[in-house]
């Protein structure tokens, strides 16, 4: 029983390890990032975004409350609402910029990362 139990421990933790997640990208403001995202004028003749001028043009502000980070293959994981503050100081400590390269460490939840630990990229 004792080692039914220690393998059951042992095989909880190795899951809890298995979903743990770093990323690195660019840090934005995800309501106008999916907003710039999704604003494709298809009559226009234009069939794609420039990801590269959403992502300076959505840059977050103190005042943003929700952030995604937008990874180097363009792929965007959001970022937790309970992280807001983490993310808050790290671009207090950031000062003004045009962009935020940044990584991230935490774990996922379905589609959405909690944070641990978020810092510039160097």
């Amino acid at each position: 029983m004792k080692l039914t139990l220690h393998l059951l421990s042992l095989v909880c933790l190795a899951s809890t390890l298995a979903f743990a997640t770093n990323l690195s990208g660019v840090l934005v403001d995800s309501g106008c990032f999916a907003s710039m995202v999704g604003n494709v004028s298809h009559d226009a003749g234009h069939t794609g975004t420039d990801r590269g001028r959403a992502v300076r043009y959505c840059a977050p502000k103190a005042s943003s409350k929700s952030f995604a980070v937008v990874q180097h293959d363009g792929s965007t994981v959001a970022l937790e609402p309970a992280a807001n503050p983490k993310v808050l100081e790290f671009l207090q400590k950031a000062g003004a910029k045009n962009t935020y390269k940044v990584h991230v460490a935490g774990n996922m939840s379905g589609d959405v990362l909690k944070v641990d630990t978020i810092d510039g990229s160097k």
